[in-house]
C-alpha cells in the first residue's frame, strides 16, 4: 500500500500536473555559453564550396535539432554548420579546453568522411574533391584530433551520421591504388579512443540523409539520437540499443536496405552513464501519504493509451526494456507510476522495468521488486516472466533463484513460449543437481515450435542442430520477423547503374557466444547496399 501511495505522491507532486498553470520555460539556447560539467561539439556541413560534392540537404537541421537535444540534456554545445577547416580547426580546440575540465565529451558530425592510408578525414564545406597526399592533413580534419579533444574528459562519446560505404568520395590524384595505402575509402575505427563512438551505419554501408516525405527533414539516424535523449535515465547501453532498433524499424522498408547503426569501444561504467539523467523527484512527507489523493483518470490518459498498445504479440516476443522504452516515448514516467500505483497490472511490470533498470527514472531494485511481485499476481504469463528474469538475475535473498525456477515452470506450463526458453537455460547452464539437460532441450523445442527465435538459436548452439535451428531462423525471417529479416539485396541492374554501389561485408561462419536469454541472436551477414540518387521524390542523398 506504501508503495502504491508513493506512487501516487510522485505523480501528483509532478510540476507539470499539479499546482497553478505557469508559463512554459522557454527551451534553452543550444549553443548558449552556460556552465556545465558536460560539453558537446555538434557539427553539420550541408553545403560544399565545391559544387562536385554531393550536397547533403538535411545535415544543417540534423546539427540543429541535435544542438537543442543536448542543451535540453545539461551540455554546454558547440555547434557549426558548414564548417571551414579553419572553423573546425578552432572549434576543436575550445572543445579540447572545455573537455579537460568536463566530466562528459560529446562529439557529433553529420557530414562526409572518407578513410586514406589508415588515417580517418572529416570533410568540411571548403575542402576540394581532388587532392594529393600532401595536401591531406591541410584540407581535411583527421578524425583523430575531435576524438582527442574529448578523449581529455572522463567520458568521451562519439557519433559520427556519415557513409561508410566502399565508394570514393575524394580523389587522392597521386594515390597508388595498388599499393599498401590503397585508394580513399570509407571510415575507419579510430585509434586510441578511450570511449564509444557510434557509427550511424555499419562497415562497407551507407547513411540515409532523408526519411521520406513528410517527415524527411532529419536523418533516421538524427531523429533517433534526438528522441532517445528526450527520455532521462536512459543509460548508454540501452540508449545505443534503442537508437539502433529505431534506426533498423524506421529504414526496414528503404528500398536500398536497412540502415544498422554500429558502436565501437565502450566506457567503463557504460550501463551507469547517462547522456541525460533521471530527475531525482522528492518523495512526499510520510504524513501525507495516508491522504494522498488518487490521479485524475485524465492525467493517466497517455499512459493508458501507451499501456494499451502493448499486445500480446509484444509481450510474448519483446524484452520488458524495449517494451518498456516505446511506453516512454509516448507518456511521462510520473503518469506510467501513477497508473502502476492504481493496480493496472501492465503498468506495474513496465513500471517495475523502468525501477530495476533505472529507465526514465532513479534505479530502486526494492521497489521494482514490488511492483513486480505485484504485476504478477494476475497469473500473466508474460509478467510472470519477467518477475522470474528479475529474481533470476537480480534476486539477492536467499531463495530467489528457487522462487525463479518456480515462477518460470508457472508460466512455461501455461505454454508461454518465452518462459520455456529462460526455463530451458537455468535448467541447462545450472551446476547439479539443479541441472536437467534432457528438460531443457525439450523446453526449447516446444519454445522453437511456438516460433520463439531465441529457442531456436539455443537448439543451434546448445543442441548441436544447427543446420535446423539455421532453417528455422530463416523461415522465421522470411515471414516477418524483423530482428532476423534481412534487407533486400539491389538487382544486378541497379549495381551496374550506380557508380557507389557498396560492397557487402560478411561476419565469419562461426555460431556467437550466445546473447542472455529473452534477447534475438545477431545477424549472420550485413546486407548488400546501394546509394540511392536523388530523385526528387522524397528520398535523399546517401552520406
Amino acid at each position: 500500500m506504501i508503495r502504491k501511495l508513493l506512487a501516487f505522491a510522485l505523480f501528483l507532486l509532478a510540476p507539470s500536473l499539479a499546482g497553478p498553470a505557469v508559463a512554459a520555460a522557454p527551451p534553452p539556447r543550444c549553443d548558449a555559453d552556460v556552465a556545465s560539467d558536460r560539453v558537446a561539439l555538434v557539427v553539420g556541413n550541408r553545403r560544399y564550396l565545391d559544387q562536385r560534392w554531393e550536397q547533403l540537404d538535411n545535415a544543417r537541421s540534423d546539427s540543429r535539432q541535435v544542438c537543442a537535444a543536448f542543451a535540453a540534456s545539461g551540455f554546454r554545445v558547440i555547434l557549426l554548420e558548414d564548417a571551414s577547416r579553419d572553423d573546425l580547426a578552432a572549434a576543436v580546440a575550445l572543445f579540447g579546453d572545455l573537455a579537460a575540465k568536463a566530466e562528459t565529451a560529446v562529439f557529433y558530425f553529420a557530414g562526409h568522411g572518407f578513410e586514406y592510408a589508415g588515417d580517418n578525414y572529416l570533410v568540411p564545406s571548403d575542402a576540394p574533391t581532388e587532392t594529393s597526399r600532401a595536401n591531406l592533413r591541410g584540407l581535411f580534419v583527421n578524425l583523430a584530433e575531435p576524438l582527442a579533444a574529448a578523449n581529455r574528459a572522463k567520458h568521451p562519446v562519439a557519433f559520427l551520421d556519415a557513409c561508410r560505404s566502399r565508394a570514393a568520395i575524394v580523389r587522392v590524384v597521386d594515390a597508388d591504388e595498388k599499393g599498401p595505402d590503397g585508394p580513399p575509402g570509407f571510415i575507419g575505427l579510430p585509434d586510441r579512443f578511450g570511449g564509444v563512438v557510434f557509427y550511424s551505419t555499419a562497415r562497407g554501408s551507407v547513411a540515409y540523409d532523408a526519411r521520406p516525405f513528410p517527415t524527411g527533414t532529419n536523418s533516421p539516424f538524427a531523429s533517433a539520437v534526438v528522441e532517445w535523449l528526450a527520455t532521462p535515465g536512459v543509460n548508454l547501453t540501452d540508449y545505443i540499443g534503442f537508437v539502433m532498433e529505431d534506426v533498423k524499424s524506421g529504414t526496414e522498408r528503404f528500398p536500398y536496405g536497412v540502415q544498422s547503426p554500429i558502436p565501437y569501444g565502450q566506457l567503463p561504467d557504460q550501463n551507469r552513464f547517462y547522456l541525460r539523467r533521471a530527475a531525482a523527484v522528492a518523495p512526499a512527507p510520510a504524513a501525507a501519504l495516508p491522504t494522498a489523493a488518487p490521479a485524475a483518470p485524465s492525467a493517466m490518459a497517455e499512459a493508458r493509451a501507451a499501456i494499451a498498445a502493448i499486445t500480446p504479440d509484444d509481450l510474448a516476443r519483446e524484452d520488458g526494456p524495449i517494451l518498456a522504452a516505446r511506453v516512454l516515448k509516448r507518456a511521462r514516467p510520473e503518469q506510467i507510476a501513477a497508473l502502476a500505483g492504481s493496480g493496472d497490472e501492465l503498468a506495474q511490470y513496465v513500471y517495475g522495468t523502468m525501477l530495476y533498470l533505472g529507465l526514465g527514472v532513479p534505479r530502486d531494485p526494492v521497489a521494482a521488486r514490488g511492483f513486480l511481485a505485484d504485476a504478477a499476481r494476475s497469473g500473466n504469463p508474460a509478467v510472470l516472466t519477467v518477475y522470474a528474469y528479475f529474481l533470476q538475475f537480480l534476486g539477492d535473498r536467499p531463495g530467489d533463484r528457487a522462487e525463479a525456477l518456480r515462477v518460470y515452470a508457472q508460466a512455461a506450463e501455461a505454454g508461454y513460449a518465452k518462459a520455456q526458453s529462460n526455463l530451458a537455460y537455468m535448467l541447462y547452464t545450472a551446476p547439479p543437481p539443479e541441472q536437467d539437460r534432457a528438460r531443457a532441450m525439450a523446453l526449447w523445442r516446444a519454445a522453437a515450435g511456438a516460433d520463439y527465435p531465441y529457442a531456436a538459436y539455443a537448439l543451434g548452439y546448445y543442441g548441436g542442430e544447427r543446420d535446423a535451428a539455421r532453417t528455422r531462423l530463416a523461415a522465421l525471417a522470411a515471414a516477418g520477423y524483423a530482428s532476423l529479416k534481412p534487407a533486400p539485396r539491389p538487382s544486378r541492374s541497379q549495381r551496374r547503374s550506380s557508380p557507389t554501389a557498396c560492397a557487402r561485408h560478411r561476419t565469419t561462419g562461426r555460431w556467437p557466444w550466445p546473447p542472455r536469454p529473452g534477447s534475438m541472436p545477431p545477424g549472420r551477414g550485413l546486407p548488400y547496399r546501394q546509394r540511392k540518387p536523388n530523385t526528387g521524390r522524397g528520398w535523399r542523398a546517401i552520406r
